[in-house]
């Protein structure tokens, strides 16, 4: 006899059956990856679009973990570099063949040249988005010689943090935008291929639920000769001294000048853990970094805590100082900050309300205010030619010099206008 399915009933069941289906598909779109940061680079990539080792191009790497590919494109490549090899697997040059190694040739000219690349995840076989629920990025032996100094910039959205892989490092990493960290070599020593042994010029990039980031890999030369380096970005992992944890939570670094030869260098952490003591660093280079003086820490705590030094800089030969304070922990770990900078004014720039440097400029502004409006609200306002608020920064506390981030702008024309306390003053400032 054949059974008749109530009509009814045979709704509800396709119903369960396509909200089982629509769940399914869901959970696989939106799964979180655990990878405990390990992927593996070490098969060759498969060139999916584009022209090979060109702007443009789209590499597939599959298997990179379990149930994860991974995509890299050559985004664009910038002041005459080029790509001699998108990974080299070869270790004729030494590194991890599981990392990313691509061997790219800086430009002709002096300054910057490099290639930028993105990398992201997606389930294997498909085009669905992964995120990872930790990730772990090692940018590895960034090093350079007496007329070129190589970087690694990694941007990996809101939330990363960095830190040197070493106790003494040879290179200055500094965070050049949210969640984006910049690693440039400063001793000029180049070592024999990727020496994964030396972890004074590594620094490492860490977050959570990531499913792409972004490397700018390339040379700064000051040599109009080009030269070919290897770079190597590694994803499997190293037995981290547990330098997640830092020892600190920075509330604020702010620096202001006083009467041209006294620096007030004042700093606040919202929680401290085991730190033994600050030191104060200064440099007339921004690259270079010595001691200018030293805090001890007073204990843990929960709650704010200010410290402050004065910097007697009467001896110091420079228009413009850069300080970035280094915390130690009492068992040797190093944590530093943002850079922050002091512009020693001369006859002609103290008749100036607000100055601006370097104008024109492409990534970032340095604006020096007013002796008189350091240590105050102040608030700093870019305009587009059409009279359209384009960023705006407010600063509580204010330094004597403040660094905006522009690399998001548009190139053109801005006006910069800085207010504080009804006062206000402007100034035509380039972005290219």
């Amino acid at each position: 006899m054949k059974t008749i399915v109530p009509h009814n009933r045979l709704i509800n069941g396709l119903l369960l059956i396509a909200a089982v289906l629509l769940f399914s598909f869901n959970l696989h779109a939106q799964t979180v990856v655990s990878t405990n940061s390990k992927l593996n680079f070490s098969a060759d990539p498969v060139l999916i679009a584009g022209t090979n080792n060109k702007a443009g191009a789209i590499y597939k790497y599959e298997n990179v973990a379990p149930g994860l590919d991974a995509i890299v494109s050559i985004d664009s490549l910038v002041g005459g570099a080029t790509i001699n090899t998108i990974d080299d697997n070869t270790l004729k040059n030494g590194g991890y063949i599981e990392g990313l190694q691509p061997q790219i040739t800086s430009g002709p000219s002096i300054g910057y040249s490099y290639a930028v690349f993105t990398i992201s995840f997606k389930a294997s076989g498909t085009n669905v988005d992964q995120k990872l629920d930790t990730f772990s990025l090692t940018a590895l032996d960034i090093d350079g010689t007496k007329t070129l100094k190589e970087f690694d910039q990694i941007s990996m959205g809101a939330g990363a943090t960095a830190w040197y892989m070493g106790s003494n490092p040879t290179i200055s990493l500094t965070r050049v935008g949210v969640g984006t960290f910049m690693g440039i070599n400063t001793d000029g020593i180049t070592r024999n291929g990727v020496d994964t042994s030396v972890k004074s010029n590594m620094f490492t990039v860490t977050n959570i639920n990531v499913s792409s980031f972004t490397a700018k890999l390339g040379i700064s030369n000051d040599h109009s000769t080009k030269t070919l380096r290897l770079f190597s970005i590694y994803m499997k992992g190293f037995d981290y001294p547990d330098m997640a944890v830092m020892p600190i939570t920075l509330q604020s670094f702010t620096t202001t000048l006083n009467n041209n030869n006294l620096v007030n260098i004042n700093w606040t952490t919202a929680t401290q853990s085991n730190v033994s003591h600050f030191v104060v660093q200064r440099s007339i280079d921004g690259k270079n970094f010595n001691e200018a003086g030293l805090v001890f820490s007073n204990g843990n705590s929960t709650t704010a805590i200010n410290y402050s030094l004065t910097d007697d800089i009467s001896s110091v030969k420079a228009n413009l100082i850069f300080y970035r304070l280094c915390t130690v922990d009492l068992d040797g770990r190093l944590q530093y900050s943002d850079i922050r900078t002091v512009r020693i004014s001369n006859t002609e720039a103290s008749k100036i309300s607000i100055i601006t440097y370097p104008n024109p400029s492409s990534n970032e502004l340095r604006v020096t205010i007013p002796s008189t409006w350091q240590d105050k609200k102040v608030i700093y306002e870019m305009y587009n030619v059409y009279g359209q608020l384009s960023k705006r920064v407010e600063e509580g506390n204010s330094s004597q010099t403040e660094t905006l981030n522009v690399s998001k702008l548009p190139t053109g024309m801005y006006i910069m206008k800085v207010i504080c306390e009804g006062q206000s003053f402007i100034q035509k400032v380039i972005k290219f």
